[in-house]
């Protein structure tokens, strides 16, 4: 039973928050709630900042780290490179495809993260790229959605990263 988040509908965020909060607090009704936080697909090379939705409750949560570790990697798929399809055809006609994963410590909030959902959520990407060996970096699908437009467009690059700070400072 998921919930859907629309990039598009300006009120999908406020639903969507009150939703995990409803789920979040609902004393075993929801026992669990997978939630994919960079809200994305990425490259596994770092982890981009988590969107706060899922971390709005202020409740505990038990970060999950998934790993590919194939030969060939065909489960990175971003909107540069291969299709999806494409992708999901070479996953396919691998003779083998594995996958580990581990579920870390349960991470409960302190106050001051319950009252910060983004502290919150930086602190358990925190946990979860030292566990995964990756770095982080403070860039989302917003960013990166941005940059595609403006590449698009044309511009110079550092006219694109100008252009891109001024945005980024007014939203």
């Amino acid at each position: 039973q998921p919930v859907f988040v629309s990039r598009e509908d300006p009120n999908s965020r406020q639903n969507t928050i009150r939703e995990i909060r409803q789920r979040a607090q609902t004393h075993g009704e929801w026992p669990q709630i997978i939630i994919f936080p960079e809200g994305t697909c990425t490259n596994r090379k770092s982890l981009i900042t988590y969107k706060p939705g899922a971390f709005y409750p202020g409740v505990p949560v038990q970060p999950v780290c998934i790993r590919y570790p194939n030969k060939l990697d065909t489960y990175t798929w971003t909107w540069e490179g291969p299709t999806a399809f494409r992708v999901f055809w070479y996953t396919m006609c691998q003779f083998h495809n594995r996958i580990e994963i581990e579920f870390l410590p349960v991470y409960t909030p302190s106050e001051e993260e319950k009252n910060d959902p983004k502290l919150f959520g930086d602190n358990v990407r925190d946990v979860m790229a030292k566990a995964l060996g990756v770095p982080v970096t403070d860039h989302t699908y917003e960013d990166c959605r941005l940059m595609k437009f403006a590449d698009t467009l044309d511009m110079p690059m550092a006219a694109r990263l100008v252009n891109f700070n001024k945005t980024n400072k007014r939203l």
